[in-house]
């Protein structure tokens, strides 16, 4: 220290090692029981899945009695910790008015007070039932939330997902679930994953609705028109489902957009022998944000084309636009992702023309996860969902089509070119190129990734 002294030095040095030691066993004596918690090991789920095996039988039955279009109440509290009455009453109250809220919406949108039913008791009070485990994340895999959807209570403090106070996601048709947590317990939170359950897409557009993360008070015209053939507001609505009778989707306008637009039209080839409801287009609605752009109604039509316009984000600087879309039926059928787990999905994405850009293949309207060109060039392999697509690179043609076992994220050429490397979970498959035949299966464990091959 210049201009210091030696003996000063030492007087400075003994004044901060002794007031520092204080003010770092305080500091230890704090970190110390945080140290203990974040230590303690997570709950054993396979333990718990071992000792209360799926309920079948009876025990699934004993929910599923009655009318199937009804939301079911579950009180989630973790294996050491007792059911409160207060929640239980709680839970009672705000369903009534989840309830209300739904009727009043769907009136003022003009389709009647329609609204969800809840299961009740004998008394005609609403029904709650309680369930432990060691976390509520074993409910999906423990209740058949493909034939129910189930609003839960969890008593913990977040649902997981990066600290989430709630999630909701629709399962099926008639199935879903919406999850809050006690510091996530509240009508907006509440209506918000339970619009998920029922299958509605996030809706940024204006921050006063309920599909919004701002404080949100009212159903989009949207969503209220979503409702109004969901199989829970509307008697009507069949609860069958089939595959056979989902609506269909085509793209027809172009993926590629010239540099410096400010929107982008976009054309769909949309069909459904039960008769169209309507499309929701959905997108970037922020830098992270992903949701509703635009809504089309329609009047049982057959088949039609849907014309929408989507404004490209002023902020953004990505080239590539991920978007979206859910077309629903007059059966109440929906095809198409709106971040729900079970409803067949149909995305593509919009991309800048490039000047460096010499053709443009398109992979079944899918993304693709993954691409390889061959080391001469002359082939190239693209991966989408369980399907591996061989293409001629000088004829712009595709030539193969590889079924694979499941998601491929990635793929990879030998270096002669003779064989091809997919990966799935923990196993690499390989096949031979010429005959297009899978020839082998690597066990790696684990979750591979990415792969890749080179020459010594």
């Amino acid at each position: 220290i210049a201009g210091v002294t030696s003996a000063q030095k030492g007087t400075l040095m003994k004044r901060h090692c002794f007031t520092s030691y204080p003010l770092f066993a305080l500091i230890g004596l704090i970190l110390l029981p945080l140290a203990v918690v974040h230590a303690s090991p997570p709950p054993d789920y396979e333990q718990w899945r071992r000792d209360h095996p799926r309920p079948a039988g009876k025990a699934l039955a004993n929910l599923n009695v009655g009318e199937p279009r009804t939301v079911r109440m579950l009180y989630f509290s973790p294996s050491d910790r007792p059911h409160r009455a207060t929640v239980v009453d709680s839970m009672k109250t705000l369903i009534r008015q989840l309830q209300t809220f739904f009727a009043e919406q769907m009136q003022a949108h003009g389709y009647g007070n329609k609204t969800f039913r809840f299961e009740t008791d004998a008394q005609g009070e609403p029904l709650v039932h309680r369930f432990s485990g060691p976390d509520p994340h074993v409910i999906p895999e423990t209740f058949d939330v493909d034939r129910n959807v189930y609003f839960v209570f969890a008593d913990v403090g977040d649902i997981g997902y990066g600290g989430a106070l709630g999630t909701g996601h629709r399962n099926t048709k008639n199935g879903g679930v919406a999850t809050v947590s006690k510091y996530g317990f509240g009508f907006g939170t509440a209506a918000h994953e339970l619009g998920h359950a029922f299958g509605l897409p996030h809706d940024f557009r204006d921050g006063a609705y309920i599909m919004s993360y701002s404080w949100h008070d009212r159903l989009s015209a949207c969503a209220a028109e979503f409702l109004a053939v969901h199989t829970y507001f509307n008697s009507n609505t069949s609860i069958a489902t089939s595959a056979s009778v989902q609506p269909t989707i085509e793209v027809i306008s172009s993926y590629l957009y010239p540099p410096g637009s400010a929107s982008v039209p976009i054309r769909l080839k949309l069909g459904s022998s039960k008769g169209l409801h309507q499309a929701i287009l959905l997108g970037r609605s922020g830098r992270y944000l992903f949701g509703v752009q635009e809504c089309r109604g329609f009047a049982g039509e057959k088949e039609t084309v849907a014309r929408f316009e989507y404004d490209l984000p002023s902020f953004s600087y990505f080239a590539e636009h991920p978007l979206s879309i859910i077309v629903v039926d007059g059966d109440g059928n929906a095809f198409g992702d709106g971040g729900h787990f079970a409803i067949p999905s149909y995305r593509w994405s919009l991309v800048e023309r490039s000047p460096y850009m010499v053709a443009t293949l398109r992979h079944r309207g899918e993304i693709a996860d993954a691409l390889s060109f061959s080391p001469d060039g002359s082939l190239l392999a693209t991966a989408s969902r369980s399907e591996i697509l061989l293409w001629d690179v000088a004829s712009r043609q595709k030539i193969a089509t590889l079924q694979h076992e499941a998601w491929a994220p990635s793929l990879s050429f030998s270096p002669d070119g003779s064989l091809l490397a997919t990966t799935s979970g923990g196993k690499i498959f390989l096949w031979d190129v010429a005959s297009r035949q899978q020839i082998a299966t690597l066990h790696q464990g684990g979750f591979i990734l990415f792969l890749s091959t080179y020459e010594y």
